[in-house]
């Protein structure tokens, strides 16, 4: 289903107004979206490693280069 004809016709608050719709049709109980538990426990060793410089953070623009390059 292709509504992009639909929403361009609209002035800009009525497309503000459509996204707030939107979005609040989407709400749903935060216990159908729980993570496991073992994302806590992975995110927590994540964090050690930072600390620890056992592992680092790289720009996204270098990693998003890398990563092109080792697909091609």
């Amino acid at each position: 289903m292709n509504n992009s004809a639909f929403v361009d016709k609209l002035t800009e608050k009525e497309k503000i107004q459509l996204m707030e719709e939107l979005w609040s049709s989407l709400r749903e109980p935060v216990e159908k979206y729980r993570l496991p538990d073992w994302h806590d426990s992975e995110l927590e060793d994540r964090e050690e490693r930072i600390s620890t410089k056992e592992s680092s953070f790289k720009d996204w623009n270098v990693a998003k280069k890398e990563i092109n390059s080792s697909i091609k």
